[in-house]
């Protein structure tokens, strides 16, 4: 199966602001279509992958990274990821109230928390969470180890996730 455009994923994977390496946009290296902002990474064989779509992947004169291989660990399990990661609270300055006016919620009466997620031993951000579950993935692959990054993968492409630092929590 060949595509004739890449998913959005890689799009979201992406960093407009990277100031080390040109991580602007995916990135064409070593048989594969990859995509990173130093915090989750994605990629795809080339060949499944259209020349059409490719062609402004190219590298030209880009300074890239050099993505190592290190996906998925042996030992590492299955994490089943939850369907979302948004949670709603009651907004604590008028709890919820009616007809109060409320600069923190805006009147919605509610606030959404975006806070890391538990995978394992793994903290994960909201935001790529958010991005996985919006693409289809269902499952991650995590070790023991809280500082090692998760493996995700689908018919097309795979990638990793880096964990969140967890705070000291006494």
């Amino acid at each position: 199966m060949t595509v004739s455009a890449l998913p959005k994923l890689f799009y979201d994977a992406c960093d407009e602001d990277s100031v080390r390496f040109d991580l602007s946009k995916p990135f064409v290296r070593d048989g594969f279509v990859w995509a990173t902002d130093g915090r989750i990474m994605v990629r795809t064989p080339e060949d499944r992958v259209e020349e059409s779509a490719l062609a402004s992947l190219r590298n030209g004169d880009r300074k890239l990274p050099n993505p190592h291989d290190v996906w998925r660990p042996s030992g590492s399990i299955a994490i089943d990821l939850p369907p979302s990661v948004v949670t709603e609270i009651t907004c604590p300055k008028c709890e919820g109230e009616e007809y109060t006016e409320c600069y923190s919620c805006n009147g919605l009466r509610k606030e959404i928390v975006f806070e890391g997620v538990m995978c394992g031993h793994v903290m994960l951000a909201p935001r790529y969470l958010a991005c996985l579950i919006n693409y289809g993935v269902k499952k991650v692959y995590a070790t023991s180890d809280p500082h090692h990054p998760v493996y995700f993968s689908d018919t097309l492409l795979e990638g990793l996730l880096m964990p969140m630092k967890q705070e000291n929590r006494s």
